[in-house]
């Protein structure tokens, strides 16, 4: 390959990496043992590495914004190398398995074997394509913003974006969270919002806001909706028993690229369950359950196709009520994060659980409410 055909990346803040066979091996090992060894992109050609590799892990711990791992059928080489070194595997014949979305993305090349990769008509066709289409993301915490003046710089790209988004549903104007409700919100719990920023052009492309409110109001939305204006108060994150109220997340449409679960979803959905993973760490903060209202077809198909959350009630739209609770049911669903979640609530002790009730729509008595927007 000319290295003149990366030279768009140049201005990334971490370089992209390709690693075959033993190479594989040693990038993610120092990966697993460095936290701030980190790559923009990485592409794996006949991984040893065993196909339950903890991928989920370094992605979460944002060491890597997307992975492509390619593996052929003619490749017996990957096959012996369990048989010859501990640590290593198979994923190179089978792959990794479950979902990690666009963030990895699996390649199987049946008439290829240990070496075919690098023909240099092959590796400029398939591989520079991947590794030139980069935009220069980084995700910003809540808890990273230092003033309120900041927070505001940050919040009229939001305000734009969900004006984008969510501006056409009706009703959506007359009950739009302030900026003043939403500088109370910040100020209570900087940690409810996960940024999205685009370097290249120095804004905020997209956002998640989680808030953590009280059992009774989670039940209540559960049982009627709410509305963005009607939430004043909300919970901290340092308690052993959250629960969540995944209020909004929004791309701007005019960078998305189409699909219902773009690379730019992934990012912040990834960057959310790490950051829970790092306050259950530090602060031993317990999520019991997550609850969210599907306002949009994309916005129903993450929470029930991706997220694998249950369909418990409708607002008086006829808007699903989703609920995602934090038990060992997660542990065989199909998305990866969640099952690496789970399974690190595990290692710290927090995997006690009681199930929420259920909620019936002609039980509910429900009043009119209009409800979070997925």
């Amino acid at each position: 390959m000319n290295h003149k055909y990366l030279s768009a990346n140049g201005a990334l803040k971490y370089p992209s990496v390709v690693a075959h066979s033993f190479g594989t091996y040693l990038m993610a090992q120092a990966m697993l043992k460095y936290p701030q060894v980190r790559f923009n992109k990485v592409i794996l050609a006949a991984s040893i590495l065993p196909s339950n590799f903890p991928w989920e892990e370094l992605i979460l711990r944002e060491q890597c914004q997307q992975i492509r791992h390619e593996y052929g059928g003619r490749d017996r080489w990957v096959g012996m190398t369990r048989f010859l070194a501990r640590d290593v595997g198979n994923g190179g014949v089978s792959g990794y398995g479950g979902s990690l979305g666009n963030r990895f993305v699996e390649i199987y090349r049946p008439l290829f074997n240990h070496g075919d990769y690098f023909h240099p008509s092959y590796m400029e066709t398939q591989w520079l394509p991947f590794l030139s289409d980069v935009a220069n993301y980084e995700i910003v915490q809540g808890g990273q913003i230092k003033s309120i003046e900041e927070f505001l710089s940050i919040a009229k790209y939001t305000t734009g974006i969900d004006h984008l988004v969510y501006g056409e549903l009706p009703g959506y104007y007359d009950h739009e969270a302030s900026m003043e409700q939403a500088v109370s919100w910040f100020d209570s719990e900087p940690d409810i919002y996960t940024f999205l920023f685009d370097r290249a052009i120095d804004r905020c492309i997209g956002y998640i806001n989680t808030l953590p409110v009280s059992k009774a109001t989670y039940e209540s939305i559960l049982a009627n909706g709410v509305e963005d204006d009607q939430i004043i108060d909300i919970e901290s994150f340092e308690s052993d028993e959250v629960y969540l109220y995944a209020i909004s997340i929004a791309i701007d449409p005019r960078i998305k690229k189409p699909g219902a679960n773009p690379l730019e979803a992934e990012l912040l959905l990834h960057a959310l369950f790490g950051k829970l993973e790092d306050l259950a760490a530090r602060k031993r903060t317990r999520v019991k359950a997550v609850a969210a209202i599907g306002w949009t077809k994309n916005g129903n198909r993450l929470c029930s196709n991706i997220l694998g959350m249950t369909k418990v009630s409708e607002d008086p739209a006829g808007h699903p009520i989703y609920q995602l609770e934090i038990d060992e049911r997660l542990q065989s669903g199909r998305y990866r994060t969640l099952r690496h979640f789970y399974d690190r609530y595990k290692e710290l002790g927090l995997t006690k659980n009681t199930l929420l009730p259920q909620y019936d729509k002609e039980e509910s008595g429900r009043q009119e409410n209009r409800g979070s927007k997925q």
